[in-house]
């Protein structure tokens, strides 16, 4: 089954409603702008990716999750801390930066983007990955990278990085050992980048 490019009247109107929001910071009005022009633009034939990268935004609009047929989106350098609920709605979702943001979860849900290939992390504020992350099977890059110093204690660093060095040294596909379940079960076969 196809997803079409097309955004209802209420997601529209929702659309409207968020980027004309009265209170907000001059930052963020115009980012909101130019937001609200790239996601109606979302919706020509055959536009698979958005970028919203670097626009100052601190929130999306609960529409987003209308959004379906995307399979790429940049979300990086922005002032995100949370999501709305319709985002685990991207199933169809392979690549997502969420990094330079200021997020410090993962809800539960994003075990739903289950066609994520690559994750990219970095530079957040992040303490844990949720649980529900073991369900992205596809995925094959997670970066992680600076993110919260409690971060820390769920992998084991030291391992890691003789693991990773090693197996560049050899000239092998790195891979990650670490006692966290979650992280475990995402790097059979795929790449962490701590």
């Amino acid at each position: 089954m196809t997803k079409s490019n097309i955004l209802s009247d209420q997601d529209k109107m929702n659309l409207q409603e968020w980027a004309n929001d009265l209170n907000l910071d001059d930052e963020e009005k115009k980012g909101r702008e130019v937001a609200q022009i790239r996601i109606i633009e979302a919706e020509k034939p055959n536009q698979e990716s958005l970028d919203l990268s670097d626009l100052g935004l601190t929130s999306l609009p609960e529409m987003i999750g209308s959004l379906t047929w995307l399979k790429r989106f940049d979300l990086d350098k922005n002032r995100l801390q949370t999501f709305p609920k319709s985002f685990s709605e991207l199933t169809l979702l392979e690549s997502l930066d969420l990094s330079n943001n200021l997020l410090e979860t993962l809800p539960e849900s994003f075990g739903n983007l289950t066609s994520l290939e690559i994750l990219i992390l970095n530079d957040n504020r992040l303490e844990k990955l949720p649980d529900s992350m073991v369900s992205l099977t596809n995925l094959l890059m997670l970066y992680l990278p600076d993110n919260d110093e409690k971060f820390a204690g769920i992998f084991d660093y030291s391992s890691l990085m003789d693991v990773y060095f090693k197996e560049m040294k050899d000239n092998i596909s790195p891979t990650v050992t670490t006692r966290d379940p979650v992280a475990t079960k995402l790097n059979q076969s795929r790449q962490i980048q701590l």
